[in-house]
């Protein structure tokens, strides 16, 4: 069971490459549980819904950065908007200038975006939503992923 689990994961991995994007097929994996023990609704879930192909280096990731960003993402999804300031996750906040503009094409002028080393030099580039009025209910505690870049950028 662990080495066809490890063929899967080979397999997604392999599409993201050939592909230059994130799959659907990895975005929504129905063999996983609908939800996690250490999740209790408050924490983070990651969406993927503003994600900036054109910008992302995810394709270009090696095994090492792959591992090292999925285990920066699960930390991302133990913490909230009250948890979070006790952490080292987030490193800055990004301005909209320089060689980061492009990160904020198609956002609305109020993001913050935010970068997360997950190693190295590597950065997520991502914003918060701790609530948000949508459709008769509130949305909370969102990470919203737009990019995934292997090095800095210069400001």
């Amino acid at each position: 069971a662990e080495r066809k689990a490890q063929r899967r994961l080979n397999k997604h991995v392999a599409q993201l490459q050939d592909a230059g994007q994130i799959p659907p097929s990895v975005a929504a994996e129905p063999s996983l549980p609908d939800t996690l023990s250490y999740l209790d609704g408050n924490n983070y879930q990651l969406i993927f819904e503003r994600y900036n192909h054109k910008e992302c280096e995810l394709p270009s990731l090696d095994e090492k950065g792959v591992r090292a960003l999925i285990g920066k993402f699960n930390e991302v999804t133990r913490v909230n908007n009250s948890t979070i300031a006790g952490t080292n996750l987030l490193r800055h906040k990004i301005k909209n200038e320089g060689d980061y503009a492009s990160l904020f094409n198609g956002l609305e002028d109020d993001i913050e975006l935010y970068e997360v080393q997950y190693a190295g030099e590597g950065r997520i580039m991502c914003y918060f939503i701790n609530q948000y009025p949508h459709n008769n209910e509130t949305i909370s505690n969102y990470c919203c992923i737009i990019a995934v870049l292997k090095k800095h950028r210069r400001t």
